[in-house]
């Protein structure tokens, strides 16, 4: 027995470390923009272990099929109060939040950025429950506690993913929408700050300076707010979102560029789209 435990978490330890490194290069490329360092050790792996959580992502996929989805989406734009929405229901309504897999204040408990393919840009409708509680916990508190539960979701990002909102209707039409929007200048100067932000701190992880090239990413990253935003009125960039937004109909969310509608079970987002088309900075 104490020799059937001992292989059992040798194993989980082995699972843990790969997915942790194949979380943190898929997360270089697709969150980051970056390619991957050549080294693991300690270039890379070290330090963004540091802000991810493997062994929550095995727990929760193994136990995908017993969890509830959400019942409230707060949807962005980026910067336009979600965090304190958020933070609203959580704290004040007792609502669950949702797991990330990113171990950062602004994301824990708020948004699992799952829609928009930070989980190796699969968008399987059966893997999103891994991010919300189990039903067993809903089922506790409305049965045996006699008290209202209900799970929320709270990724600006997903008012911008042009597939999103075919997923969220996908996966649960009855969910209340909760929408975020802000002055539009102030909006993008602070969203600016923010990436500017991000961007430092995927340098201080190591992460390097090789950003990701065509197909993946053109003209990338911005060097101001004023070429961010020609970038992201260019007739370049445009196609890429109007290309973005069909990718809900059948045959665009398979293994890349087609094969498989969005309802299949391994869903796909392709990589020039993850997070958002051309990268967060052509939004």
């Amino acid at each position: 027995m104490l020799q059937l435990a001992t292989t059992a978490v040798l194993l989980v330890l082995v699972l843990a470390f790969f997915t942790g490194v194949s979380f943190a290069r898929s997360a270089c490329r697709r969150v980051f923009n970056r390619e991957p360092p050549p080294g693991l050790l300690p270039g890379l792996l070290l330090p963004m272990l540091r802000v991810l959580r493997p062994f929550g992502m095995l727990w929760r996929l193994a136990t995908a099929p017993l969890r509830c989805l959400p019942d409230v989406y707060v949807l962005g734009e980026v910067r336009c109060g979600t965090t304190t929405v958020a933070s609203l229901l959580r704290d004040e309504l007792g609502m669950a939040g949702p797991f990330t897999p990113w171990v950062h204040p602004l994301a824990n408990e708020k948004e699992s950025f799952f829609l928009v393919g930070h989980y190796w840009g699969y968008v399987p409708r059966w893997a999103y429950r891994m991010c919300f509680p189990l039903r067993l916990s809903r089922w506790w508190y409305r049965v045996v506690l006699g008290r209202p539960f209900a799970a929320f979701e709270g990724c600006a990002s997903y008012l911008s993913a042009p597939w999103a909102p075919a997923l969220v209707r996908a996966l649960t039409p009855r969910a209340v929408l909760v929408v975020c929007v802000r002055e539009p200048v102030a909006q993008n100067l602070s969203w600016w700050r923010l990436e500017q932000a991000g961007m430092a701190w995927g340098s201080s992880m190591g992460l390097g300076e090789r950003w990701c090239g065509p197909p993946a990413r053109m003209h990338y990253p911005p060097r101001s707010l004023r070429a961010a935003l020609a970038l992201s009125r260019s007739a370049a960039v445009e196609a890429l979102w109007q290309r973005a937004e069909r990718l809900p109909e059948a045959g665009g969310l398979g293994g890349g560029e087609g094969g498989g509608a969005a309802a299949g079970p391994f869903a796909r987002l392709p990589d020039w789209a993850v997070p958002m088309p051309n990268g967060q900075l052509s939004a």
